[in-house]
Parts: structure tokens; sequence; C-alpha cells
């Protein structure tokens, strides 16, 4: 009996000095911090470099894709305490939640204590990851700078050499391609490259090199891509309930680039509570009309298969304006239209009221030649809508 309550107490203490001795969830929060800097410093860092060792380059991919789970990891604890008291206050729902992202779909979370123990392992889990890949990472960056084969990048080809870019819009035969392909290389110098670009498969077999096909964003990298061109310098930490509501536009763009791109230019320009609701507002708002109209196959509110139907904030009559398709130009070719030209602002919570067909300038890149993407719209009834109501 007596060995039986010396096992129970020495059991008893020492699950106690565990439980004292692991670091609170506040504790692994700041530590995912200091090591996203980490992170954040070797990825800027091998930004700069020109690397030609294919698996460096495998491992700075992983690199970037655990900043990015580490970042996306980090923002959603730090906004689910947020998300609470917004649902209270019926600002934002509570749907960006630790279920919702990758890392924790495996992880079922309970209330009371599960869900602590749950959270907790998801955070070691983070953790352990980012802390293993910076490990292999350091070693390996160090051999490569002893062996030479990292070097800084040039700002441009140099010695007379030519990067022709040409983007396919549609398809083209082979024979136009060659003709086309024959024309630039009489006019350039040994050594240029030539890039073409399209959304079909079909262009690959014109290439002389294997194909470098682009992906959607993940989740996780949706997010950053999108919080570093909404807050810029800005401390996201400084300003919790904007993180909750971009986390939960993020969440309705479904990982829509030019959706980032647009939306994040808006909230940028309009640093504040109020204008940043009426922008979720809105955006669910195109998410129920996409659904209501189309079904669930069409509920991506940036999906041009059919006509794009927005409610302007500030209106309450069933008129919408529709964005009927989407194009760019060069800045140069826009600049006459200039002064005419209605905003996206100006549409979703101006007080512009259009006629007929008309013209928005969505968004601008930041990156030569700087191209100017455009909507082209008009105002009316959902048709949808209209058959809905006779019955």
């Amino acid at each position: 009996m007596g060995e039986l309550v010396s096992r129970s107490i020495s059991f008893l203490v020492d699950r106690y000095l565990k439980q004292k001795s692991a670091p609170t969830e506040e504790e692994r929060l700041r530590n995912l911090q200091r090591l996203l800097l980490r992170l954040r410093v070797i990825v800027e860092e091998a930004d700069g470099w020109l690397i030609t060792n294919q698996a460096m380059l495998h491992q700075l991919s992983i690199l970037k894709k655990e900043m990015y789970t580490g970042y996306y990891t980090l923002d959603v604890f730090s906004c689910q305490a947020r998300g609470k008291d917004m649902t209270k206050d019926h600002e934002v729902n509570n749907s960006f939640a630790p279920s919702v992202f990758n890392p924790a779909k495996r992880v079922h979370f309970c209330s009371g204590n599960n869900e602590g123990v749950a959270q907790a392992e998801l955070l070691e889990q983070v953790l352990g990851s980012i802390r293993g890949t910076i490990e292999d990472l350091n070693t390996s960056v160090e051999t490569l700078r002893d062996g030479g084969r990292i070097k800084h990048q040039n700002s441009g080809m140099g010695g007379g050499r030519t990067l022709i870019i040409i983007e396919l819009v549609l398809d083209i035969e082979e024979s136009v391609w060659k003709r086309l392909y024959s024309a630039a290389r009489s006019c350039i110098m040994s050594g240029s490259k030539i890039i073409a670009a399209s959304r079909s498969d079909k262009i690959a077999r014109f290439g002389t090199t294997q194909p470098l096909r682009l992906q959607l964003f993940t989740r996780e990298a949706y997010w950053y891509f999108f919080k570093v061109r909404t807050f810029g310098s800005t401390r996201v930490e400084d300003h919790p309930k904007l993180a909750a509501m971009a986390m939960e536009m993020a969440r309705l763009m479904n990982r829509c680039f030019m959706g980032a791109a647009m939306i994040s230019g808006l909230l940028k320009a309009n640093f504040s509570p109020r204008f940043w609701s009426m922008t979720l507002a809105t955006l669910r708002n195109i998410k129920r009309k996409k659904i209501l109209l189309y079904g669930k196959p069409f509920a991506d509110p940036w999906q041009m298969a059919e006509p794009v139907y927005v409610r302007r904030a500030r209106k309450t009559s069933s008129e919408c304006f529709v964005i009927l398709a989407d194009y760019q130009t060069c800045s140069a070719e826009t600049e006459p239209e200039a002064p005419k030209m209605m905003s996206m602002q100006d549409i979703l919570f101006g007080r512009v009221r259009p006629r007929e067909n008309f013209k928005v300038h969505a968004w601008t890149s930041h990156l030569p030649p700087y191209y100017n993407y455009m909507f082209h719209c008009g105002i009316q009834r959902p048709q949808h809508m209209i058959a809905r109501t006779k019955h």
C-alpha cells in the first residue's frame, strides 16, 4: 500500500513539473515570431542572389513555404481571440479559426482543455518544422558560399544581349510561331533570350527548354502576399481588428491574384476600420450573389466564366453593375482616358451613377511596363434573378 501511494505521488509530481515547465501559448507565439524574423532575413537575402544550384533552389522553395505557413499560423492565432469578440459584435465571422488552414486540417478543436492541447500541439509542430528547415538551410548556405556558387545578381543581361517576352493571348499555329521566332532571332545578338507566356499548355511545344508552369498561391502564400500588399511596412500586430477583417477578405477572394491586387490597393489607400468593414461586406455580398445566381460551382467571386454582378455599398435597389470582361493596357495608352475613367472605389463606394457601358480602372501593376488592368462594365439587373422573381 505504501509503495502504491509513493508511486502515485511521484506520478503527480512529475506531471505537475512537466505542466509547469511547458511553454505557454504566448511564449510559443513569441518563439514563432523570432523564428519567422530569421526566416525573412534569409529569404530576403537569398532573393538578391543568382543561384544556379537546383538543390539549393529546392531548399529555398521549402523555406518560403515554411515562412508562409508560419506567418499564417501566427496571424490566425493572433486574430482568433479578436475574431471571437468581433463575432459578438456581428463584424466578422470566425471562419478564420485554426481549422481552416492546411497545417491544422488534421487537428480537431474541441471545447475546454482539449482545444488548448490541440492548439499547443499545432504550434509545436509548426515551430519544430521551421527550426529544422533553418538548420538544414544554414548548413547549405555556408557550403555554397565557400564553394563560390552563389553570385550576386547583375542588374541586367549586359553585352548587348536582349530579353524578349511575348505574351500570347490566343493559341497560334506552329508556322506562325516559327516566322515570329525567326524574325526575332535575326534582330538580336547571340546569347539573347525569348520567353513566351500563355495560359495555354500548347505553347510548350515551341520551347527549347522545359516549360515553367505557374501555380495558384497556396492559402498560406496568398495570405502573406495580400497582407504585405495591404499593410506594407505597418505592423500588423498594432491593428488586430484590421488584421482580422483582412484575413476574412483573403478567404473570400479564394486565392484570386487580381482580387488581392485590387482590394489591397483600396484598403491601403483607406486605412480605417469603417472603410475596411464596408469592403468586407461588399465581398460577402458578391459571394452570396454568385451562389444565388449560379450555384456552388460558380461561387468564386472573381470567376469570369459568367458575368460578375456587384451591388454597390450605398445602393439599396436591385440594380447592380456587372463586370463583363477584363483586359490590360499600357499606361501610355490609358492616360488620355484617365480623366473620364472611374476607379473601383468610385463604383463600389462613391456617389457616381454610371449609365450604360463604361470602363473601370481596377489597378495598376507596380512592375514595368506598369500595365493598367481594366474592367468593361455595365448597369443591369441579373437576368437569373429577374427570372426567379417572376415565379
